[in-house]
């Protein structure tokens, strides 16, 4: 009986030694900006999917738990048109309550980019409404929408069209 004890002991030690090595590894592999990236590559591609329209970003940094930085922010009307091409889009959270549902951005960061606003000739829509309406809902059932603030918005060598 003691043999059984001491194998179900050393089995028990085991697994939770590689419990632990795998929580850590992953710890890692989640602050490395190839993991990150490859993340926002599944975000961007569900995005463009579900807007049908091209979305990409060729590189992603999160810095600590309150700054995110993304370089090469591409992202195309539904017309194939582009939006907005970003060279460097630097975000840095100020409050996250969920609880309250409260979402601030204390900064956002643009830098080396073109953002293209138009609007169509027949319908009157600017080329961004479908974004727009994709995280905009009519539904009196869905819970209550986050109060998303940005402080403020800083702009380096942004062309406007």
């Amino acid at each position: 009986m003691a043999k059984v004890f001491k194998i179900i002991g050393r089995t028990t030690g085991i697994i939770l030694e590689w419990l632990l090595i795998a929580f850590f590894l992953l710890a890692f592999v989640i602050r490395t900006s190839t993991f990150q990236t490859y993340l926002a590559s599944i975000a961007t591609s569900f995005l463009s999917n579900e807007l049908n329209a091209k979305i990409q970003i060729d590189k992603v940094d999160i810095l600590f738990f309150d700054r995110a930085e993304l370089n090469q922010v591409y992202v195309e009307d539904q017309q194939k048109d582009t939006l907005a091409i970003i060279k460097s889009l630097v975000v840095t959270i100020d409050l996250l309550d969920l609880n309250k549902q409260i979402f601030s951005l204390d900064k956002v960061q643009l830098s080396e980019g073109t953002i293209k606003i138009s609007r169509a000739k027949n319908t009157g829509r600017y080329n961004y409404a479908f974004i727009e309406e994709y995280f905009s809902s009519d539904s009196k059932s869905d819970p209550k929408p986050f109060d998303f603030n940005i402080n403020r918005i800083e702009l380096s060598e942004i062309r406007f069209k």
